[in-house]
């Protein structure tokens, strides 16, 4: 794998980091390391917590079964945005699981949207800020359900973001994976089609755009380029981003290098994917995805996954120890796999489909038939929900706050 400008790159940023003051160490990852294992099970590092989402006096229909970072917990509420594709919508909930409120709704008009892409909840200010990707336009909402305003954003696919993050108390941080592309070298796919060529570079504007969070205007900020040209088959790298205590992870497929933004927005490497992976068209990516007080967990994101022949692993970051540990697991590398099954089991099975917009929570969405087919196997508090579940009720949230 061709790693030059990759190193480049965190050769300038560690010295600007090192200039400032600000030096942060780099650790190699290793997703084929098999001599450091450890044995944890969600009950050893989480509290688990079963919420069967109701469908309350307006009769709201939660039609996904991902979360893919739409969730937010705050001190007193629950905030998920369902993404389904024809009745996208966010709604509040309390932690026993009624709703509390609807933000929008769908269509075009004022403090409306058809697509939630992603969204932030700022509780100092009060508010949420919805991103329609489909609109490129910001719809917010007071965290009561009350429409605000909205903007409008221009530049087309300049500003068709893959996610949005809560930096900090004053900004947000738009992001787009496949925005600035280098062609240097033609990149041949899994199903023989070229993407780029180092004949026909494509420019799609920036990686990174900061935006102030109450005019919603567009904040100068360093964007960068990465190694690699964007490739169509990228199935479980959909949220690059990562929310920790201290700030965000950002991971690509382009890149081996996952990077950091801290909260006072420096952006320096974290982590280096050393993995020696079959080729380029079997690659993986390890990625972060949730922080307790102890671990920061990781997994292998799969891509071009056209012939199972990827690895899909879990490991634990010791973060005093400096050390990576691969979890054990009863999910299976290779082949269909049911990761609601793994997590009922008390797998510690934390990826992308767990990931949300808070640093110590995973959580997933149990849907009514799985859990009805699988009521032998529950454990005895989901088994309680599933005793009084209809196959057409809504999904049960099942929390994990990390310890």
């Amino acid at each position: 794998m061709k790693q030059t400008k990759s190193l480049s790159l965190i050769i300038f940023i560690m010295l600007i980091g090192c200039r400032s003051g600000n030096q942060t160490a780099v650790d190699m990852l290793d997703a084929n390391q098999d001599k450091d294992r450890i044995d944890l099970q969600i009950a050893d590092i989480a509290e688990i917590s079963y919420i069967p989402l109701k469908y309350g006096t307006e009769n709201i229909l939660v039609g996904t079964t991902s979360l893919t970072r739409n969730l937010f917990i705050s001190h007193d509420k629950i905030f998920l945005g369902d993404i389904f594709y024809q009745s996208p919508k966010l709604i509040s909930y309390d932690f026993i699981g009624e709703p509390i409120h609807v933000f929008g709704t769908y269509g075009r008009g004022p403090g409306e949207y058809i697509n939630l892409t992603g969204f932030v909840v700022d509780t100092l200010a009060d508010e949420v800020i919805i991103y329609d990707g489909l609109q490129s336009k910001f719809v917010v909402f007071s965290t009561t359900g009350v429409f605000k305003h909205e903007k409008l954003l221009e530049g087309g696919l300049k500003t068709n973001y893959s996610n949005i993050e809560n930096i900090n108390e004053r900004y947000m941080l738009a992001y787009k994976d496949n925005s600035r592309v280098i062609g240097d070298e033609d990149i041949v796919l899994a199903n023989g089609q070229l993407f780029i060529s180092k004949t026909n570079p494509v420019i799609w504007g920036k990686v990174f755009t900061l935006y102030d969070k109450r005019t919603l205007e567009e904040v100068d900020f360093l964007d960068f380029e990465y190694e690699k040209p964007s490739r169509f088959q990228i199935f479980t790298i959909q949220n690059n981003l990562t929310t920790t205590k201290e700030g965000v992870y950002i991971t690509s497929a382009r890149t081996d290098t996952i990077y950091f933004m801290n909260r006072e927005l420096k952006l320096v490497p974290r982590f280096i994917d050393v993995t020696k992976y079959k080729d380029i068209n079997h690659e993986a990516r390890l990625f972060p995805s949730a922080e307790g007080e102890k671990y920061l967990f990781f997994s292998t994101a799969l891509e071009n996954n056209f012939d199972n022949q990827n690895l899909r692993r879990f490991f634990a970051y010791d973060k005093k120890a400096k050390k990576l540990f691969r979890i054990n697991t009863g999910m299976a590398e290779q082949g269909a796999v049911n990761t609601w099954e793994s997590l009922i089991n008390n797998d510690v099975v934390f990826g992308n489909p767990t990931l949300t917009l808070n640093h110590n929570y995973a959580a997933t969405l149990l849907p009514p038939l799985f859990l009805l087919e699988h009521y032998d196997s529950l454990p005895a508090d989901l088994k309680e929900i599933a005793t009084q579940i209809r196959e057409d009720d809504n999904p049960v949230l099942m929390l994990m706050k990390l310890r």
